[in-house]
């Protein structure tokens, strides 16, 4: 068996993602909640297609990456995850839980990312990682700002109140 390259670990690691991220948003009962994982799966999959980019540039350099018969076309793969993912969409979601399960997705993928990001060799390919690792770090403060806003409204709103000089 054969060592998933940088480029696959990182399109598997986005595939999981929207599967999970497209689930919940199904699934979750606060509206606030399935806009947040919608928003955050259309994020995922820009971000997928990036990387799809960049795997076709290592196909085509026929640098490090695996064999080009494989699919990379970022559509199928949405596809094949959606189909994939099918199944498990089919339970109640408890929309705490998939906020903290969210949150744990995004500090693996940042720390994914981070590591490929100095793992890798071409600066547009570093270039490209370490956006995704800012990227997942920004979902996990979205996640963990939109766990607090459910799990304690009133403090939420008194953490981010802005009153003017005036008391209005």
């Amino acid at each position: 068996m054969r060592e998933e390259t940088p480029v696959e670990l990182a399109f598997s690691n986005e595939i999981k993602e929207i599967e999970f991220f497209l689930g919940v948003a199904e699934r979750a009962h606060n509206p606030m909640v399935r806009n947040l994982f919608k928003t955050l799966a259309r994020e995922e999959m820009e971000l997928l297609g990036k990387i799809g980019e960049l795997k076709q540039m290592t196909i085509r350099r026929g640098r490090w990456f695996g064999t080009p018969s494989e699919p990379s076309d970022p559509e199928e793969l949405r596809q094949t995850g959606a189909r994939e993912g099918g199944a498990r969409r089919e339970k109640e979601v408890d929309d705490f839980a998939a906020l903290r399960t969210s949150i744990l997705l995004a500090e693996k993928g940042a720390k994914l990312f981070s590591d490929l990001a100095q793992k890798a060799t071409d600066p547009r390919e570093s270039r490209l990682y370490y956006h995704a690792s800012n990227m997942e770090e920004e979902h996990m403060r979205s996640l963990n700002d939109a766990l607090f806003y459910l799990e304690n409204p009133q403090g939420w709103l008194g953490d981010r109140e802005r009153s003017r000089l005036d008391g209005a």
